[in-house]
C-alpha cells in the first residue's frame, strides 16, 4: 500500500499574507476567528490557527526545476520500470497550476513538468539498447462534462475555421478501469515528435480572460504517456502510462464577477471538482475516517474532523454504510479511477495564493489535500505476456506437427504398411539404418532423422540409444572394408566394463579418420575380452564386415572433431571453389572460340 504523495506550492506575491509559517513539512495560517466560521473576508480581534501536513512545501522562490526534481522523478522512474504514475494540480483559479504542468514559453528555465518528464523519459530509453521500446502519447480535455481528443488527426484536414474536435466517451471497463472510446493514441519515435504533439494539444485548449488571469484554463486536461517495452529474448511485455493532469481552477461567481458563458463554464468547473471531492472523501472514509490535522483556538485543542468536515459527516457515515465509491459521477473521475485508490504512484500538487483575500480558497484547498494524503494505492508492476510472441510459436508448432504427420503419412504409402506394422520390434537392418542416419546427422549430410525415416517410436528410441553410447564411449571409428557401417547393438562387441558385459557402439563416417574430444580418455575405450558367440551365428548385412577396433597409437593421431556446422562450411567452400574453376574454365572456353573466330 502507498499514501498518495502531497506538496504545497505557493505562488509568489507582492502582499503575501503575513500571519503564515512554514516549519518543516508544515504549513501554519492564523487567520482570523470570524473566517473560520463563516469563510467571509471580515476581519475580528480573535484568531484561530490552522495547521497543514504536505509532503514538502514549495516557498515562493522555488524554481520549476526545484518542483520537477522533488514531485516527478519517483515517479518518472517507476514509470520506466513498469509502474503506473499521476501527477495532479488542484487549486484555486490562477495560483499556477498551468504554470506548474505545462510551464511558460518565455524561458527555456520556465518548462513544466510535461515537457521536462518527455526529457527524462527519452534520455533514460536512449542507454535500453537490448529493448523493443514504443512510446505514445494522448492529450485529451474535459470540457464542461464533455471530453475532445485534442490530437486527432481528422481536425488537421478540416477546412472549417473552427477546429471541431470529437467528442470522447468514458466508460468502465473490466476490473472498473476506465475506457476512452475514440482517443486516438500517436506513436513518438524520437523526443522532438513528442514535443510537437505536446504542444500541439496545449494550443487546442479552452482558454479565456477572466478577472482573475487573463488566460484562465476552462477545461480540465490529462497529458498521457504510454510505454511498452519487451526485451528481445523475452516473452513478457512491460506496460505503464503517466498522467499528467491540470485540472481547472475552482472559482466563486461572486467574487470573480463572471457571467454569461463563463459563467456556465464556472459551473461545469466547480461541479466536476464537487464529484472528485466526493470520491476523496468515500475513499478517505475506508482508510482514515478521523482526521489527523489538529487546529487550535484560545488554548482549546479540536480534532480537524470536528472543526473542518462538519459539513461531510452526513455524506462520510453514508459512504461507510454502503462503501461505494462514485467514480461515474463525471467523466474526470473515471479517467483518475487507477490514479485514486488503484494500481498507481499518484502526487498532488496543492497551488495557493496567500493572500488576505484568497484565505478561504487556501483553507478549502489544503483540506483537500489533507483528505487526499490518506488515500491508499496498490502499486504494482505492470507485465503480461506478449499475445504475438505466444501465436507465433504455437504456428510453429502446429507446422512442426504437420510436417511430422506428412512424413508418417509418406512413410505409410511408401512401404503400404500402417501405424501398429511400423510400431513392431526393430530387426537387425532397422537397427544398423538408424545408426547410419545418427551418422550422417553429426556429420551434417541431413537436416532432420524425421524427415529421413526415422518416424516410429522404436527408431527414435534407437536413435537415442545410439546417441547415448556415443557420448558416454566416445564418438570413434572403425577400420573396416565398407565405405560406412554400423554396428548394431545385437552385432556389436562384448566388451568387459566394471565387471559386467556391455554392448558398445562403433560409428565411423567415410573417409573419415577416428575422431575424439578433448573430453575423451583411454580409459573410455577398452579392447574387447571376446566375441558372442551367437553374433557368429548371426546373419550379415551385404556390404558390412566385423569391425576391428584401432590400435591406441593410430587412435592418438585422430582428427580433431567437427560439428556439423563445419561441415556445412566446408561443403559450401568446396561448392564456391567448383563455381570459381567453372567460371575459369567457361572463360578459357570463350577466349579460345573467339581466337578461333578471328584467324577464320
Amino acid at each position: 500500500m502507498s499514501k498518495i504523495k502531497t506538496y504545497c506550492r505557493i505562488k509568489p506575491s507582492p502582499h503575501l499574507y503575513e500571519e503564515y509559517e512554514t516549519s518543516g513539512d508544515t504549513l501554519q495560517l492564523r487567520v482570523p476567528e470570524s473566517l473560520k466560521d463563516c469563510l467571509s473576508l471580515c476581519q475580528g480581534q480573535a484568531r484561530v490557527s490552522y495547521g497543514f501536513h504536505f509532503d514538502h512545501i514549495f516557498k515562493p522562490q522555488a524554481s520549476q526545476s526545484d518542483v520537477f526534481d522533488v514531485v516527478a522523478k519517483e515517479i518518472i522512474e517507476g514509470f520506466l520500470t513498469g509502474h503506473n504514475g499521476t501527477i495532479f494540480a488542484y487549486g484555486q483559479t490562477g495560483t499556477g497550476k498551468t504554470y506548474t504542468i505545462e510551464g511558460s514559453a518565455r524561458q527555456y528555465s520556465e518548462r513544466g513538468l510535461e515537457s521536462r518528464a518527455l526529457s527524462m523519459i527519452y534520455g533514460a530509453l536512449q542507454s535500453r539498447k537490448d529493448e523493443d521500446i514504443a512510446i505514445h502519447i494522448s492529450y485529451m480535455e474535459i470540457y464542461q462534462e464533455i471530453g475532445y481528443d485534442l490530437l486527432n488527426p481528422a481536425a488537421k484536414n478540416s477546412q472549417s475555421l473552427v477546429t471541431v474536435f470529437p467528442k470522447l466517451t468514458v466508460l468502465e471497463g473490466p476490473g472498473g478501469a476506465g475506457i476512452i472510446r475514440n482517443l486516438s493514441q500517436h506513436l513518438a519515435a524520437s523526443e522532438d515528435v513528442a514535443h510537437f504533439l505536446l504542444l500541439q494539444g496545449q494550443a487546442n485548449r479552452h482558454v479565456a480572460a477572466t478577472t482573475v488571469h487573463d488566460r484562465s484554463s476552462r477545461s480540465h486536461a490529462v497529458f498521457t504517456i504510454y510505454l511498452s517495452a519487451r526485451k528481445q529474448d523475452s516473452d513478457v511485455s512491460v506496460r505503464s502510462k503517466l498522467h499528467l493532469v491540470d485540472l481547472a481552477g475552482s472559482e466563486r461567481a461572486s467574487k470573480t464577477g463572471i457571467e454569461g458563458h463563463q459563467l456556465s463554464e464556472a459551473k461545469s468547473i466547480n461541479l466536476s471538482l464537487h464529484h472528485l471531492e466526493t470520491v476523496i472523501i468515500a475513499l478517505q472514509s475506508e482508510t482514515a475516517p478521523s482526521g489527523q490535522l489538529q487546529c487550535s483556538s484560545a488554548g482549546t485543542t479540536r480534532s480537524f474532523s470536528e472543526v473542518s468536515l462538519r459539513s461531510y459527516a452526513s455524506a462520510a457515515d453514508g459512504m461507510r454504510r454502503n462503501k461505494h465509491i462514485p467514480y461515474r459521477n463525471s467523466q474526470l473521475t473515471l479517467v483518475l479511477r487507477d490514479s485514486l485508490g488503484g494500481n498507481c504512484m499518484t502526487a498532488m500538487i496543492a497551488t495557493i495564493a496567500l493572500q488576505f483575500e484568497n484565505l478561504g480558497e487556501t483553507i478549502s484547498t489544503c483540506r483537500f489535500a489533507s483528505r487526499v494524503a490518506c488515500i491508499a494505492n496498490t502499486v504494482k508492476r505492470n507485465e503480461e505476456l506478449d499475445e504475438r510472441i505466444i501465436i507465433r510459436r504455437l504456428r510453429k508448432r502446429v507446422a512442426d506437427l504437420e510436417t511430422e504427420v506428412s512424413c508418417l503419412r509418406i512413410n505409410q504409402d511408401e512401404l503400404g504398411s500402417t501405424v501398429d506394422e511400423m510400431s513392431i520390434k526393430l530387426t537387425d537392418e532397422d537397427k544398423i539404418y538408424c545408426g547410419h542416419i545418427i551418422n550422417d546427422y553429426l556429420r551434417g549430410l541431413i537436416a532432420d532423422p524425421v524427415t529421413e525415416g526415422i518416424t516410429s517410436p522404436y527408431k527414435f528410441r534407437e536413435c537415442l540409444k545410439i546417441l547415448k553410447k556415443m557420448v558416454n564411449d566416445g564418438y570413434g571409428r572403425v577400420t573396416n572394408n565398407a565405405s560406412r557401417s554400423v554396428t548394431n547393438v545385437s552385432s556389436g562387441a562384448i566388451f568387459r566394463k566394471q565387471g559386467r558385459d556391455t554392448d558398445i557402439l562403433w560409428v565411423h563416417a567415410d573417409d573419415h579418420k577416428p575422431q575424439r574430444t578433448q573430453a575423451w580418455t583411454d580409459e573410455t575405450i577398452t579392447r574387447p575380452i571376446r566375441r558372442s558367440q551367437s553374433f557368429n551365428n548371426k546373419p550379415k548385412i551385404e556390404g558390412t564386415s566385423d569391425p576391428e577396433i584401432l590400435p591406441d597409437s593410430e587412435r592418438s593421431q585422430s582428427q580433431r572433431y567437427k560439428s556439423p556446422f563445419e561441415h556445412k562450411r566446408d561443403r559450401e567452400i568446396k561448392t564456391l571453389n567448383a563455381k570459381v574453376e567453372k567460371m575459369q574454365r567457361d572463360r578459357m572456353e570463350k577466349e579460345q572460340q573467339l581466337i578461333e573466330v578471328k584467324y577464320i
